[in-house]
């Protein structure tokens, strides 16, 4: 009697082991792909080139490979483009107007520490709406128009005042 219970005692535990085993791996794929998710190909590892913080009518605007923050609120970059000036992002959950939503933003090259930067996708559902949303914008007079009827956002380099 012993040694049957020892028997069915020592295939639980190993059928336990097991499945605990492909937890952890299932775990581990999953951060890993999170972790990754804003890595595009396109950038060889490089981190988003307009990283840092922006001022924006005396507003800080961030921007890193995770997060774009302004003062309106926050968003999750879900991938981007430098070479294309482009990135994908979710926006927060508790946003006022689209939680959760994807939305495209394209930014022009720095120049004089200074870009400017338009949404010209938003609100969508999910992120492949996002990237297939066929909307433009034209950046030749950015401080008028081309951003959707309206002016793109000009942000310069944050500079802390003495």
């Amino acid at each position: 009697m012993f040694k049957k219970k020892l028997f069915f005692f020592l295939i639980f535990l190993i059928f336990f082991y097991l499945g605990a085993c492909e937890d952890l791996k299932d775990n581990n794929n999953e951060i890993e792909i999170n972790n990754n998710q804003n890595i595009n190909p396109n950038n060889n590892g490089k981190d988003l080139e307009i990283s840092g913080t922006w001022e924006d009518f005396g507003n800080k605007t961030i921007f890193d490979n995770e997060n774009f923050n302004t003062a309106y609120g926050q968003s999750s970059i879900v991938e981007y483009d430098n070479s294309g000036n482009t990135f994908f992002y979710q926006m927060s959950a508790d946003d006022q107007y689209n939680p959760g939503k994807y939305g495209k933003l394209v930014w022009t090259e720095i120049e004089n520490d200074s870009f400017y930067y338009c949404l010209i996708a938003y609100g969508k559902e999910t992120l492949e709406e996002a990237k297939d949303d066929t909307a433009t914008a034209d950046s030749s007079n950015p401080d008028t128009g081309g951003c959707g009827g309206f002016a793109w956002s000009k942000v310069t380099k944050f500079v802390e005042k003495k």
